[in-house]
Parts: structure tokens; C-alpha cells; sequence
């Protein structure tokens, strides 16, 4: 298995649970507790990284709907109602599909930005583990020599305040990527469900040669209709 960033994070993690056992102060528990929340896969977000910068599916579906348009450009007896709503709305279909293959960009960015930060950030988790369980060590040592351990747990109590007081600030900047990133993928998400909409949302227009629709009653979808006769 590969010693990658989610590894770092657990083992640093582990090792200040461990040392703030063996030191036996508040202030070594919660940062150890911290430490675990801020366990990450950066790996993974390359991978998905990757995959929300590849609109493979995206661009095939534009392509074939702008090839639909075009087409039908060309049809010079295609006249009426449902005309003049489709051919705009397809117009309009690629141009936002362009939009929200621009979008699935950014969400991609971002987490390769993220996957970056994680990544150095694991190396953080296991110096301030390392570091934790060195002191834990020190602290059980000094217990052998009584006229040292008060020098040592003081030592030892100012170096988890200073270690405390410096990753408690990762907070707010975890926090502000997890809203940047929650708003924008909600709104990839909403994009893609209103684009997954533009064509159950489409009304049949009004008649016209050989063509017989209606609308369902329950989506408004466009459906045959059997009651309307062929005009000859």
C-alpha cells in the first residue's frame, strides 16, 4: 500500500492520541482530537479532480445537439408553434452546457487546489504528532528523575499551548473551503438538473402536417396523440 497523504494524516493523528495519553494534559487532547478532524485523502482529490475536468459525456452531448440544431436549420418546412420554441431552446441548451462545462472546471481546480493544501497539511499532522509523542516520551523519562520533571512539564505544557494556539487558526480556512466548495457544487448540481429539464419542460406547439402530440398530464412532457387526425 502506498505511504500517501491520508496515511500521513492517521499516523500523526494516532501518534498524538498516543502522546497526549502519556503527557495526561487537557490542552494535549484536544489537540490530538483536532488533528483527527482534519484527516483527508488528497490522493482521492486528484482523482476527482481528474474526473470533473473531464467532460468527455458534456461535450459529446453538446456536440450532438448542436449538430440537432443545425440540422434543423435546414428543414425550410418546419414551421409553426413548436418550431419557434425548439429551435431557440437548443440554441440556448449549448450555450448553457458551454457554461456548465466551465463550471465542472472550476469545481475541478478547486479541488486540486485542495488536494495540494491536504497534502502539505498531512505533513503538518504527523511533525505535530511526531512531536506529541516525543514530548509523551519526555514526560514518562522525567518521572525517573524528580528534580527534572517540573522543568520538563513545564517545558512541556508551553510547547501544547504554542502548538494549539498555531493549528486552531486552520479552522476558518477549512471551514471557507467547505463552503466555497458546498456552493459551488450545489450549483453544478442545479445546472445540470435544469439542463436535464429543458426538454420534459418543452409544450407541443401547435399542429401542424403528419405530426400528432399532446402533452402528458402529469410531466407536460410532449407525447403522441392518437385523437388528433393526420391533415391531409
Amino acid at each position: 500500500m502506498d505511504y500517501g497523504g491520508r496515511e500521513r494524516f492517521i499516523t500523526g493523528a494516532t501518534l498524538a492520541t498516543a502522546g497526549a495519553a502519556l503527557i495526561g494534559q487537557p490542552v494535549g487532547f484536544y489537540i490530538a482530537s483536532f488533528l483527527w478532524t482534519l484527516v483527508a485523502n488528497p490522493d482521492t482529490m486528484t482523482e476527482a479532480k481528474e474526473k470533473w475536468q473531464t467532460n468527455t459525456e458534456l461535450a459529446a452531448l453538446q456536440k450532438s445537439v448542436t449538430s440537432l440544431a443545425e440540422r434543423l436549420e435546414t428543414v425550410a418546412d418546419w414551421e409553426g408553434g413548436t418550431a419557434e420554441i425548439v429551435r431557440p431552446m437548443l440554441k440556448n441548451f449549448v450555450k448553457e452546457t458551454e457554461e456548465l462545462g466551465q463550471h465542472r472546471v472550476g469545481m475541478g481546480n478547486l479541488l486540486g487546489s485542495s488536494a495540494k493544501y491536504y497534502n502539505g497539511l498531512s505533513w503538518v499532522v504527523l511533525a505535530v504528532g511526531t512531536a506529541m509523542m516525543a514530548m509523551g516520551v519526555a514526560s514518562i523519562a522525567s518521572k525517573v528523575h524528580p528534580v527534572t520533571a517540573a522543568a520538563v512539564r513545564a517545558t512541556v505544557t508551553a510547547s501544547l499551548q504554542a502548538l494549539w494556539t498555531s493549528i486552531k487558526g486552520l479552522r476558518p480556512h477549512l471551514l471557507k473551503f467547505a463552503m466555497v466548495a458546498g456552493f459551488l457544487y450545489l450549483g453544478i448540481h442545479t445546472l445540470t438538473a435544469e439542463q436535464g429539464m429543458k426538454f420534459q419542460d418543452m409544450k407541443a406547439g401547435m399542429r401542424y402536417q403528419n405530426l400528432k402530440l399532446a402533452n402528458d398530464p402529469t410531466t407536460g412532457a410532449p407525447t403522441p396523440n392518437t385523437d388528433i387526425p393526420n391533415l391531409a
